[in-house]
Protein backbone atom coordinates (compact mmCIF):
# COMPACT_ATOMS: atom_id res chain seq x y z
CA UNK A 1 0.00 0.00 0.00
CA UNK A 2 2.74 2.60 0.78
CA UNK A 3 4.16 2.02 -3.09
CA UNK A 4 0.74 3.22 -4.60
CA UNK A 5 0.90 6.40 -2.43
CA UNK A 6 4.33 7.22 -3.87
CA UNK A 7 2.99 6.43 -7.51
CA UNK A 8 0.35 8.87 -6.91
CA UNK A 9 2.22 11.66 -5.68
CA UNK A 10 4.66 10.99 -8.13
CA UNK A 11 2.14 11.45 -11.10
CA UNK A 12 0.07 14.62 -9.26
CA UNK A 13 3.63 16.35 -9.02
CA UNK A 14 4.14 15.99 -13.08
CA UNK A 15 0.31 17.33 -13.81
CA UNK A 16 1.29 20.73 -11.11
CA UNK A 17 4.47 21.47 -13.86
CA UNK A 18 4.02 24.87 -15.40
CA UNK A 19 3.03 24.70 -18.91
CA UNK A 20 4.89 27.01 -21.93
CA UNK A 21 3.03 29.77 -23.26
CA UNK A 22 1.60 29.08 -26.61
CA UNK A 23 2.98 32.64 -28.00
CA UNK A 24 6.66 31.66 -27.61
CA UNK A 25 7.90 29.48 -30.83
CA UNK A 26 9.84 26.53 -29.98
CA UNK A 27 13.61 27.45 -29.62
CA UNK A 28 12.79 31.02 -29.23
CA UNK A 29 14.18 32.77 -26.17
CA UNK A 30 12.65 36.00 -23.93
CA UNK A 31 15.75 38.03 -25.13
CA UNK A 32 14.69 37.40 -29.03
CA UNK A 33 11.50 38.54 -27.89
CA UNK A 34 12.45 41.53 -26.27
CA UNK A 35 14.79 42.86 -29.06
CA UNK A 36 11.93 42.08 -31.56
CA UNK A 37 10.02 44.73 -29.45
CA UNK A 38 12.39 46.83 -29.37
CA UNK A 39 13.02 46.73 -33.32
CA UNK A 40 9.66 47.70 -33.61
CA UNK A 41 9.20 50.32 -31.66
CA UNK A 42 13.15 52.16 -33.17
CA UNK A 43 11.01 51.64 -36.29
CA UNK A 44 7.81 52.95 -35.45
CA UNK A 45 9.86 56.36 -33.87
CA UNK A 46 12.09 56.37 -36.74
CA UNK A 47 8.95 56.64 -39.23
CA UNK A 48 7.68 59.55 -36.92
CA UNK A 49 11.02 60.89 -36.69
CA UNK A 50 11.26 60.90 -40.56
CA UNK A 51 7.46 62.39 -41.07
CA UNK A 52 8.41 65.34 -38.77
CA UNK A 53 11.64 66.03 -40.95
CA UNK A 54 9.19 65.72 -44.20
CA UNK A 55 7.29 68.64 -42.57
CA UNK A 56 10.17 70.27 -41.55
CA UNK A 57 11.58 70.54 -44.60
CA UNK A 58 8.28 71.62 -46.24
CA UNK A 59 8.12 74.65 -44.30
CA UNK A 60 11.43 75.88 -44.41
CA UNK A 61 10.79 75.46 -48.20
CA UNK A 62 7.67 77.49 -47.67
CA UNK A 63 9.26 80.21 -45.31
CA UNK A 64 12.03 80.67 -47.64
CA UNK A 65 9.62 80.77 -50.74
CA UNK A 66 7.95 83.48 -48.85
CA UNK A 67 10.93 85.54 -47.45
CA UNK A 68 12.44 85.69 -51.00
CA UNK A 69 8.86 86.61 -52.53
CA UNK A 70 8.46 89.71 -49.24
CA UNK A 71 11.90 91.00 -50.29
CA UNK A 72 11.14 90.86 -53.92
CA UNK A 73 8.10 92.95 -53.08
CA UNK A 74 9.70 95.50 -50.82
CA UNK A 75 12.78 95.89 -53.82
CA UNK A 76 10.22 96.62 -56.54
CA UNK A 77 7.91 99.00 -54.01
CA UNK A 78 11.10 101.25 -53.21
CA UNK A 79 11.97 100.86 -57.16
CA UNK A 80 8.67 102.68 -58.29
CA UNK A 81 8.94 105.11 -54.49
CA UNK A 82 12.27 106.26 -56.08
CA UNK A 83 11.17 107.02 -59.98
CA UNK A 84 7.90 108.86 -58.70
CA UNK A 85 9.38 111.20 -56.05
CA UNK A 86 12.11 112.48 -58.19
CA UNK A 87 10.12 114.20 -60.02
CA UNK A 88 7.90 115.98 -57.08
CA UNK A 89 11.50 116.49 -55.43
CA UNK A 90 12.39 118.53 -58.80
CA UNK A 91 8.62 120.43 -59.04
CA UNK A 92 9.38 121.37 -55.09
CA UNK A 93 13.12 122.90 -55.61
CA UNK A 94 11.71 124.89 -58.93
CA UNK A 95 8.62 126.01 -56.82
CA UNK A 96 11.36 126.67 -54.09
CA UNK A 97 8.77 124.99 -51.35
CA UNK A 98 9.98 122.33 -48.76
CA UNK A 99 9.48 118.64 -49.94
CA UNK A 100 7.75 116.65 -47.27
CA UNK A 101 9.54 113.46 -48.30
CA UNK A 102 13.01 112.82 -47.26
CA UNK A 103 15.87 110.69 -48.69
CA UNK A 104 19.09 109.44 -49.20
CA UNK A 105 21.58 110.82 -46.83
CA UNK A 106 21.41 113.73 -45.08
CA UNK A 107 24.26 116.16 -45.82
CA UNK A 108 26.92 116.98 -43.16
CA UNK A 109 26.43 119.02 -40.25
CA UNK A 110 29.84 120.61 -41.18
CA UNK A 111 32.46 120.95 -43.53
CA UNK A 112 35.43 118.39 -42.63
CA UNK A 113 38.05 120.12 -40.70
CA UNK A 114 41.49 118.24 -40.14
CA UNK A 115 44.11 119.36 -37.39
CA UNK A 116 48.04 120.33 -37.53
CA UNK A 117 49.60 119.04 -34.85
CA UNK A 118 53.18 120.08 -33.60
CA UNK A 119 54.96 118.72 -30.51
CA UNK A 120 56.83 121.70 -29.37
CA UNK A 121 58.88 122.23 -25.57
CA UNK A 122 56.02 122.20 -22.63
CA UNK A 123 52.73 120.79 -24.65
CA UNK A 124 51.42 120.68 -28.61
CA UNK A 125 50.87 123.62 -31.18
CA UNK A 126 47.37 123.11 -32.76
CA UNK A 127 45.70 124.77 -35.94
CA UNK A 128 42.87 123.77 -38.26
CA UNK A 129 44.42 123.28 -41.41
CA UNK A 130 44.18 125.99 -43.56
CA UNK A 131 43.51 128.76 -40.83
CA UNK A 132 46.65 130.32 -39.04
CA UNK A 133 45.33 132.37 -37.17
CA UNK A 134 43.92 129.36 -34.57
CA UNK A 135 47.35 128.35 -33.83
CA UNK A 136 47.09 128.18 -29.90
CA UNK A 137 49.52 125.80 -27.83
CA UNK A 138 48.24 123.54 -25.35
CA UNK A 139 50.24 123.25 -22.52
CA UNK A 140 51.53 119.75 -21.12
CA UNK A 141 50.15 120.16 -17.72
CA UNK A 142 46.45 120.46 -19.31
CA UNK A 143 47.15 117.57 -21.94
CA UNK A 144 48.24 115.24 -18.73
CA UNK A 145 44.78 116.69 -16.99
CA UNK A 146 42.70 115.61 -19.38
CA UNK A 147 43.70 115.05 -23.58
CA UNK A 148 39.82 114.61 -23.92
CA UNK A 149 38.57 118.29 -22.59
CA UNK A 150 41.76 120.18 -23.96
CA UNK A 151 40.87 118.83 -27.23
CA UNK A 152 36.90 119.78 -26.94
CA UNK A 153 38.03 123.06 -25.27
CA UNK A 154 39.21 124.03 -28.77
CA UNK A 155 37.40 123.13 -30.90
CA UNK A 156 34.85 124.99 -29.00
CA UNK A 157 36.63 128.04 -29.24
CA UNK A 158 37.77 127.90 -33.15
CA UNK A 159 35.43 125.52 -34.62
CA UNK A 160 31.74 125.71 -32.99
CA UNK A 161 29.85 124.18 -30.13
CA UNK A 162 29.05 119.93 -30.68
CA UNK A 163 25.66 121.16 -31.39
CA UNK A 164 26.47 122.74 -34.68
CA UNK A 165 29.39 121.29 -35.83
CA UNK A 166 29.62 117.97 -34.44
CA UNK A 167 32.37 115.72 -32.63
CA UNK A 168 35.10 117.38 -34.60
CA UNK A 169 37.11 116.81 -30.93
CA UNK A 170 37.27 113.41 -31.38
CA UNK A 171 39.88 113.78 -34.22
CA UNK A 172 41.49 116.31 -32.80
CA UNK A 173 42.15 114.20 -29.45
CA UNK A 174 43.41 111.58 -31.89
CA UNK A 175 46.06 113.62 -33.54
CA UNK A 176 47.08 114.72 -30.09
CA UNK A 177 47.71 111.21 -29.07
CA UNK A 178 49.74 110.06 -32.11
CA UNK A 179 51.62 113.05 -32.04
CA UNK A 180 52.66 112.33 -28.11
CA UNK A 181 53.18 108.69 -28.43
CA UNK A 182 55.53 109.39 -31.85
Amino acid sequence: MAAKKTRKKKATAKKAAPKKSPARKKGASATQDVVQLQKQELAKLKNVALEAAEVLEKATTVHEASVEAAKEKLRTAKEKYATAIVPYRDACRKAKVTCEFGGGRAGDVSAQVRFDVKKVKGGVDVTVHGKPKTTEKITAATLEASTMKASKAYCDKHIGPVSKVGKKFGSLYNRIRAVLAA
